[in-house]
Order: structure tokens, then sequence, then C-alpha cells
């Protein structure tokens, strides 16, 4: 018999106190004058001769039950022999996290080469009957069948960093499942890791007390990291003219402080912006980098800065549109249709149709980026639904009512977009008194509204009901607290609603250059932006806008240097087309949307920043969530046990003891307590 922790045996030295505390028996007798005790000569013997059979009986149990419970927390095994291992079946599943965390060094080397040298001696611990399944956070196909011990080196070999995350509860029952497949064999896990706290989830772990659980803590020296976390835009619209401003999010995960670290921003291979940031410990900071854009069409950046050892995180690659065109439809009849045309008719980024609603192609609405409807007296049921599905679909609809329309039709499109029906119409002299300056459509054109501000007046306009679920955003309000425009989101599009109409009888909206401004707004954030990356292995659709004659064509992605090329799946909802990747993009950068060779988009994909915050929980706190979420086969192994001259080697096959020298001490335990309430003299 041999164990695993010798050093645990020390602990035999505590027989040696209930031995001293019954050879010096302490107990002080009181004398008791009694006239004649020669009758009690021979009770005496007999009860001096029990006590002292009973007091050694409880010696030896106690002294028993403390020696199983050291000889347990000793971990004895039986070592298997050749003959033993070539006889019995062990399964044997070992995850490897490869993540990039594991790029982090201790003494002894980088953690990644350590848990594939580890490995390696675990397999080597076994017989050549034994099997053993590798998982690895890339959840490779061929990582699903069993393999042999000279085999499973093999796939050992070509393991690299890779930056996908995998939760612990996601990788033990992916163990448990690939296990369960096998009958008649002892099963085994062992899980090499540095346990970030990000990723060990075991509240979502069931408990089974058949594998047997075999942790390898490997830990770190320290080192800290320094990584773009995210990037956004502060404005939602991508201009050719206009300077851009990107937020670029930097956090420290060290200790130390970090003083003019460069950040660099290049567009299309050329340097745009550079910034110098300091950062405190364990903090983020938020940095402006002001550019312009170099064109129009699809563009790709990368924000990058410099640290080491961890770097696949220094680099935040971006792909946007910078749109040249705009497109709208206007359905109106007469000078108020004119009016809106001559709004956008000086710029030649807007391309404005205009219709009334008895010639209009509905058809040809899906394509738009703007539908402004202007003093329609009557809205058709079938218009009414192109309309609601366009905005669900993601476009832009604003409604400009006549107060003569007809109110049930009418209605019946507001509540098509999910938004209020007219309740009534209503004649006072009003003007705005409050604009939304928060709304994305006022941002950034007024600081602060002057006291003597001229704002739009009105002297007819619509009230509206009142619903308990409703997505209203009042970004003009009228005197008696009544909306003059109104904003809802229905689907992944958006409306807007005035109260009131063009008529110079009844507002003096058409002339005011608030209106002007508005609409100019709601079409340029009409033409909408998708996000500027992508995260590998979320598998997230990239959703692009494509001409009908466009949506049936075959689209391929491919990286810039045409290293990586593939089909997507693709999916056509409504206007929209949906592409997914599927897991086949593995590195980051800029990736191009090609059809028949020519780019019609491109999508930036960067690596998940889950592994960046280096927050690792240690060997106690693994052990105390698993036990307080009720998981209790398992146990830790020393990284510095997995040489060959380790008795951990010798006995991973072999039979362990630890159970039933736990059980002697509960039993030898439970002969004390009953010899102590039962036998008494």
């Amino acid at each position: 018999m041999s164990f695993l922790h010798p050093e645990f045996l020390l602990a035999l030295a505590v027989l040696a106190i209930p031995i001293i505390v019954h050879l010096f028996n302490f107990k002080r007798f009181k004398k008791v004058v009694f006239p004649n005790v020669r009758f009690l000569k021979k009770v005496d013997l007999q009860t001096r001769s029990k006590n002292k059979l009973r007091h050694l009986i409880i010696l030896l149990s106690r002294l028993l039950a403390l020696t199983c419970l050291v000889m347990a927390f000793a971990r004895p095994f039986l070592p298997a022999d050749d003959d033993e291992r070539k006889s019995s079946q062990h399964v044997v599943a070992i995850y490897l996290d490869n993540s990039y965390s594991m790029q982090l060094e201790n003494e002894d080397g980088m953690l990644l080469s350590q848990a594939m040298a580890g490995a390696e001696r675990i397999i080597d611990a076994y017989g050549r009957n034994d099997r053993f399944i590798l998982l690895t956070n890339e959840l490779r196909p061929e990582h699903q069948f069993l393999l042999s011990g000279e085999k499973m080196k093999e796939e050992l070999g070509s393991i690299t960093s890779v930056p996908e995350s995998r939760s612990y509860s996601e990788m033990i029952e992916r163990a448990k499942d690939a296990l369960s497949r096998t009958s008649n064999a002892s099963k085994h896990i062992y899980v090499f890791s540095d346990f970030q706290e990000s990723m060990f989830d075991p509240v979502n772990l069931r408990a089974d007390s058949i594998l047997n659980t075999h942790l390898i803590h490997l830990e770190h020296l320290g080192q800290g990291n320094v990584y773009i976390d995210t990037a956004w835009f502060q404005s939602p619209i991508r201009s050719l003219h206009n300077p851009e401003r990107l937020v670029v999010r930097v956090t420290n995960a060290s200790e130390k402080e970090i003083r003019d670290l460069p950040l660099r921003l290049s567009i299309e291979g050329q340097q745009k912006s550079i910034g110098n940031i300091s950062l405190r410990p364990f903090s983020s900071v938020d940095s402006v980098l002001t550019f312009t854009n170099p064109g129009s069409g699809w563009l790709g950046g990368k924000v990058s800065l410099s640290d080491s050892p961890i770097t696949f995180d220094d680099a935040l690659h971006m792909a946007y549109e910078v749109r040249d065109r705009c497109n709208i439809t206007i359905i109106g009849d007469g000078l108020d249709r004119q009016k809106l045309e001559r709004i956008f008719a000086n710029d030649p980024f807007y391309e404005v149709r205009a219709s009334n609603s008895r010639s209009l192609d509905i058809g040809s609405l899906a394509s738009q980026d703007f539908i402004i409807m202007v003093g329609t007296e009557k809205v058709e049921s079938g218009l009414t639904r192109t309309l609601s599905r366009f905005v669900q679909e993601g476009g832009s609809l604003c409604v400009i009512p006549s107060m003569d329309a007809d109110r049930a039709s009418v209605s019946e499109l507001f509540l098509a977009l999910e938004a209020n029906a007219i309740l009534e119409v209503k004649n006072k002299e009003l003007k705005v008194t409050a604009i939304d300056l928060d709304h994305p459509l006022y941002t950034d054109v007024f600081d602060q509204i002057p006291e003597n501000m001229d704002l739009p007046r009105v002297s007819s306009y619509l009230a509206f009901t009142s619903r308990v679920r409703s997505s209203e955003e009042r970004l003009m309000t009228l005197q008696d607290g009544n909306p003059l425009l109104s904003s809802y989101v229905s689907g992944k599009g958006r409306s807007y609603i005035f109260s009131s109409s063009l008529s110079t009888a009844q507002s003096n909206l058409a002339s005011h250059s608030l209106f002007v401004t508005s609409l100019l707004r709601m079409a340029e954030l009409s033409t909408g932006q998708s996000p500027i990356y992508q995260t590998i292995g979320e598998d997230s659709p990239i959703v692009l806008k494509m001409k009908s004659d466009e949506k049936d064509k075959v689209y391929e992605i491919s990286d810039e240097s045409g290293s990586t090329s593939f089909i997507p799946e693709q999916r056509i909802l409504g206007a929209e087309t949906y592409f997914y990747d599927r897991g086949q993009v593995e590195s980051d950068g800029v990736y191009d949307i090609l059809s028949e060779d020519e780019v019609v988009a491109q999508v930036a994909y960067n690596y998940d920043r889950s592994e960046s915050r280096m927050e690792f929980i240690s060997e106690s706190e693994v052990s105390d969530e698993l036990e307080r979420n009720g998981i209790l086969d398992f146990d830790f192994i020393d990284p510095s046990s997995l040489n060959s001259r380790s008795p951990l080697i010798d006995g991973l096959a072999g039979r362990s003891l630890w159970r039933e020298f736990l059980l002697l001490a509960l039993l030898f335990l439970v002969i004390e307590i009953i010899l102590l309430k039962f036998w008494r003299t």
C-alpha cells in the first residue's frame, strides 16, 4: 500500500494524547468512612476488572478511529501492476483549457505547456487497453471519439492557444456525455485549467458520484494585462465630410499604473489618429479618437496598442459603411409634397421619389430607407400592411397627417405601427415648450435651448389616446402636455408621427427651421448602421439590406489574404439578408462579403474579451463553490506531483482506499459512542 499524501501520516502523533490521558488518571477519589468493608471486597474487585476492560476497549476504538481518519487524508492506494492494468478497463477524459490566458507563465514555464506535459504523464500511467477522450476549447469533431494512448499523445502535440472560451460546466458536461457512451469501465475526468472567474460556473453542474473528477489548478505569476475592451462611434451616422469621433475603451487588468500608452487608429491601412492614455490599476478609460473618412463605401479599420505577454486583445478591428445615398419616398399630394421635395433637393446624398397614394408602386417601398406620408386623407388597408411590415423590418416612417383625414383608416395605420390612435381634433393656439435633446434625433443639434428661441406653433392639432404599453417618446411637447412630434419603436424600425399638418392655417411647421432639421435627421438616421464588429464564437448574424435582384445570389466570406474563405449560411427575412458564419471564423481581422468576386460589404471579427480580464479563483474558492453546489466527487492534484517518480502516477490506475478508511473511522466512532452510552458500571 502506498500514499498520495504521506505527509498527513505525521498526524498519527496525536494518538499519544488519548494514551497519555488513559495512563494518567487525574480523577481524585473521596475517602468515605465505612464501618466494615469485609463484605464489599469481592464486589470491588469485580467492578475494577470491568472498568479496566471497558476503558481499554474505548481507548482502542478511539485510537483506531483517529488512525483511520489520518489514513484517509493520506489517500492510500494499492498500486496496480502491469497485469492488473492490462486486465482492467479505464476510460479517461482529459479537458485541456487552451484559451489565451493559458499563455501566462510561472516558474515552470508556460501554463499550456505544463498542462500538455502533465496530460502525457497521466496517459503513461494507464494501461494499453485504456481509452482516452480529449476535450479542448475548439470542440473539434475528432475529439468526440475514444483514442488509444499513442493516438492521444499525437492529438496533444497539435494543441495551440485559441480565442474560444468555454465555461467549466459546459466542458464537464461534455466529458460526462462522452464517458456515458462507455460501460463496464472505471471513468475519470482530468481538468487542466487556470480557472478564470468568468468561466467557472458550478451552479450549472449535475452531481455524478460514478465519475472521478480530478482538478489540476495551474497558477501563473500574476502578470497583468492591458487590452482594448470595446469601441463605438459617438454618432449613429457615418459621414464623408464631417469629423468622426470613435470612443475606445481601454482596460488595465494589472496592479501597475500605466502612463502615456500610445493608442493608434488606422483606416484602410492609413494611420488616421493617435492618442496617449494613462490608467490606474484595475481601471478603464474611454478615449476619443477623431478622424475623417477617406471615402465612401465600406471601410475597414483597426485600433491598436502594445502590451505583453497577452497580445490577442491588443487590437480591435472594425468595419462600417459610409453611405453615399439615402433613398426616400414621399407619399402625398399637391403643395405639401412639393414642400418636402424642396427640403431634400439641394443635397445629392438624398435620392427622392415622390408619388401620390393612388399611383404608388407598393412593391418598391421595401428597398427604401425613409418614407414620408404627408397630407393623406385615407390610408388603404394594403398600404397599411406594407408600411407596417416596412417598419417592422427596420425602415423609418414619418407621418404628417391631414386634419381632414379619415380617422378610422389613419388610426388603423397608427395601431399597426404600435402607436397611439387618434382621439380628437383640437383647435387651440399653442407653441412647443419642450424638446427632448437627449434623443438621437437631436443629439449634437442643440447644446441647450435659448429662452427666447422661436419654437413651432400650432392652431389645430390631433390629440391621441394613451396606451398602457407604449414605446412613445415625445420629441416635441406643446404647452398643454400633448405631443407635436412623437417617436415609436416597432420591430426593428421606427416611426415618427406629427400631430399637426403643414397647412399654414394650422401650424408654422412648413416654414420652421426645426421642422427641416428634424426631417433631415430622420433621413440620416434611417440609413442605419450595422454593428462595427462581430465577436468570434458568438455566431450572431450579419444583417445586411440587399436589393431584390441580389437576394438570391450566392455569397462568400473571405479574409483580406484569401487564406480563409467559406460560404456562410444565408437567410432572407423581408428586406434583410442574414449571414451566419457557424464557427468558421478563427482569426480576427476584416473580412469581405463577396458576390461573384465583387465586394458587397465588409465585416470585422474580434476575439472574445472574456479571457482578457485576468481574474482567477484560488483552489480553496473552487472547492468551496463546488461543495456549495452539491458537487463532492472531486479532488485536486498538485501539478508538481505529475512526474515519473510521483506516487500519484503509480496510483492513477490503481485501487484507491481512502473511502474505506473513512468508513472505518466512522464505524469505530460509533462503537465508542455505544460503549460510552450503554456499558455503564
